[in-house]
């Protein structure tokens, strides 16, 4: 999905998608609006948890997570070794 920067709608330091730009163009009755494609910045993260950034590779992040929790019922998956994903049940 591409992200698009829109001073004319929008705070100038975050990008949205163009659904998101075309929904706020009918609310205010806009016919046009100038947009910048946004480029995506590689070698950060970001962490929901800890609500902060980090630069990729310099902790376990993206590694483990204690955030997720494991509900009985969930989807689960055989994962071998080439990466295939296979589903066991689906409920």
């Amino acid at each position: 999905m591409k992200y698009y920067f829109c001073r004319d709608l929008f705070d100038e330091e975050l990008c949205y998608p163009l659904k998101a730009i075309l929904d706020e163009m009918a609310e205010h009755n806009m016919d046009s609006v100038m947009v910048t494609e946004a480029v995506r910045v590689t070698g950060f993260f970001y962490c929901k948890k800890y609500n902060e950034f980090g630069i990729t590779g310099d902790s376990d992040c993206g590694k483990s997570c204690d955030f997720y929790t494991y509900e009985e019922g969930e989807k689960k998956y055989r994962l071998y070794r080439n990466g295939v994903k296979k589903l066991i049940n689906d409920n």
